[in-house]
């Protein structure tokens, strides 16, 4: 009996290792998601990293480096000319390395044109910005529509070897959800992505904004990236391990009172640096929202010392009846 063509068995595939952009954060052939609330400094994030790629410099807070590569940046939202090119030049991007399409895209950005032209091109690196609008007509709450559409993305991802990152706006429901049903449209769109990326603001650093990794399906989730928004630019300030769940404001009320225990001990005496209250919050399972709500109970003050952030002492008068 002749055997069917269409089938393929696990010892005729020969392995392949995952290959990287950005280890763990952006793999090669892959889709990631960047979102964030609008005006958060997502769009800036990732043009630092098209800077670096374009150059091939050592990505933030690590050992490895791409060749330099040609990528394709396109927005919805920025125009090219007064906005997305000052920041490149700013940023010390290689220009020649980036293209973007003449005028407003009226297709979705999976049109086979457009996947004919970045692999004629020989970009490695596809950025849309935001997604919701390439879907063309595509109903973006739809999963039946969103799933066959990302399908569609993820394979030509796959065959071309290109990173393929879609940034989105987060929905405005902050109520302990998780961060990845905060994404806009079918949880779909989530699904097909093999890594999430967040942007927000940072809540141990009012100054700076922090980059929390919220799904990795190849690769451990990397420690969080914090940043400052400088001149349109980006300062790399370092590594944090607050994740996602630290936000989520899904705590008890014995955590509240864990936390402010916590800082009534640490500053009955002495102010102390935000970070290593908030460190000492994380190993004794203490999340950030809970952090911050025992911070305001007990009407512990924030102060900044030369460049580091700290939580002023407490005075007696300051804080009410402990829980």
């Amino acid at each position: 009996m002749e055997e069917n063509t269409d089938f393929i068995k696990f010892s005729e595939i020969q392995p392949t290792e995952v290959s990287w952009l950005y280890y763990p954060y952006i793999a090669k052939g892959k889709i990631t998601i960047l979102c964030g609330d609008p005006g958060v400094g997502k769009t800036t994030f990732i043009l630092s990293l098209i800077a670096k790629l374009t150059n091939g410099e050592y990505m933030p807070f690590t050992h490895n480096k791409n060749e330099p590569m040609k990528i394709l940046f396109q927005s919805a939202e920025d125009d090219n000319a007064d906005t997305t090119l000052p920041r490149l030049i700013n940023m010390g991007a290689a220009l020649d390395m980036i293209s973007s399409f003449k005028g407003k895209m009226k297709f979705s950005c999976f049109d086979e044109n457009l996947k004919q032209e970045i692999v004629k091109q020989n970009i490695k690196l596809i950025v849309f910005d935001p997604l919701q609008a390439f879907l063309g007509d595509v109903n973006i709450s739809s999963a039946n529509e969103v799933r066959s559409v990302m399908q569609n993305l993820t394979d030509f991802a796959e065959k071309s070897g290109c990173a393929v990152v879609l940034i989105g706006h987060l929905n405005k429901n902050t109520n302990g959800m998780n961060a990845l049903y905060r994404s806009l449209g079918s949880i779909d769109i989530v699904a097909a992505a093999r890594s999430v990326l967040m942007v927000t603001a940072n809540p141990d650093d009012p100054e700076t904004k922090i980059m929390i990794q919220i799904k990795n399906n190849l690769a451990p989730c990397g420690k969080s990236i914090v940043f400052a928004l400088e001149n349109g630019s980006v300062k790399w300030i370092g590594l944090s391990d607050i994740k996602a769940t630290d936000l989520s404001g899904n705590n008890t009320v014995t955590d509240f009172k864990n936390a402010c225990d916590l800082l009534t001990e640490i500053l009955q005496n002495d102010d102390a640096p935000s970070k290593e209250i908030f460190d000492l919050a994380i190993r004794n399972g203490i999340g950030m929202t809970t952090l911050k709500k025992a911070k305001s109970y007990l009407g512990v003050q924030s102060v900044k010392k030369g460049k580091t952030w700290y939580y002023k002492k407490i005075e007696s008068s300051e804080s009410g009846d402990k829980p």
